[in-house]
């Protein structure tokens, strides 16, 4: 399923700004305080405004959601390809 969907995947992230995709990154390493300073340095956010601007974009695209005050994927094969293709973590669940 992951690789039939590596076009889509593919073109998903080429379609979205340098700061949207570290804020993916960010998501998907778990991190939760995205205006942190530490976090902000650490993924290249940029300004909180520019985090809470990619964050409503990426929520508005249908990629990320919240749950409980923490943001996920919304497709989970997604974030496995995602975490492969950036982090080069292994498929499994």
């Amino acid at each position: 399923m992951i690789q039939a969907n590596t076009p889509l995947y593919q073109k998903e992230t080429e379609s979205i700004s340098h700061t949207q995709l570290n804020l993916l990154k960010a998501v998907a390493k778990g991190e939760t305080q995205f205006t942190s300073t530490a976090v902000m340095s650490k993924f290249q956010l940029g300004t909180p405004r520019n985090v809470s601007k990619n964050k409503a974009i990426l929520i508005k695209n249908d990629i990320i959601h919240e749950i409980d005050h923490q943001y996920e994927f919304v497709d989970p094969a997604f974030e496995l390809w995602f975490k492969k293709q950036y982090f080069n973590e292994s498929y499994s669940i």
